[in-house]
């Protein structure tokens, strides 16, 4: 009788266990970060929004944190520098994981030719109850706006090829990171370009 209650215990811990990864693997296919509106509005000047997207409307997405890191062409700013701002304006998370540091660039990066590194810390995660619910209509939750400006004029006819970096980045690269409170756990996602981190527009 013990040996079959110990083998029944067993069984149900291996079952919880199965459940919550599959949750869990469920709620990493459930968003998207995307660059939208990439434009350039002078003749040294670009700017781009960053959105985040529930992507599993049957479930709210709360947001625990989140931190930004992009590669962008060297070649379209040739003999200037780059510096970047952000703008919260019409951002849709709450007052609290509203990005408050100043995104950071680096130029050359070792075994990245001809790449820059745009970097942007998110904040302290809340708590759960505390996160911003994402949403899941349009292109979802606005969570800043990127201003970049050059020294000098973009170079005719190049393009910046913005794209994220993945969770998985290392030096000298910065990982784009998303993590969502999954039953009250502040749980990290991943994030992987191409499929959910997108870039939409590359304007010449």
């Amino acid at each position: 009788m013990k040996r079959l209650t110990i083998i029944w215990m067993k069984f149900i811990l291996l079952t919880a266990i199965l459940l919550s990864n599959t949750n869990v693997q469920a709620d990493e296919k459930s968003f998207e970060i995307s660059v939208k509106n990439l434009t350039q509005t002078a003749s040294k000047v670009l700017e781009f929004d960053v959105y985040l997207l529930d992507t599993d409307p049957g479930q709210n997405f709360e947001l625990a944190s989140c931190q930004l890191g992009f590669l962008i062409n060297s070649l379209i700013y040739t003999g200037g520098t780059l510096s970047a701002v952000i703008d919260n304006t019409g951002s849709g998370l709450n007052s609290s994981q509203q990005f408050s540091a100043s995104p950071s660039l680096a130029s050359p990066l070792t075994g990245y030719p001809d790449q820059t590194l745009i970097r942007l810390a998110g904040r302290t995660p809340p708590g759960a109850g505390n996160g911003t619910i994402i949403s899941s209509s349009g292109d979802g939750t606005l969570l800043t706006h990127f201003v970049l400006t050059s020294t000098v004029d973009f170079t005719s006819n190049s393009t910046p090829n913005l794209v994220f970096n993945s969770s998985t980045a290392t030096t000298p690269l910065y990982p784009t990171r998303v993590s969502e409170y999954i039953s009250t756990t502040n749980t990290a996602l991943p994030v992987t370009p191409g499929d959910n981190a997108n870039g939409y527009g590359n304007p010449v």
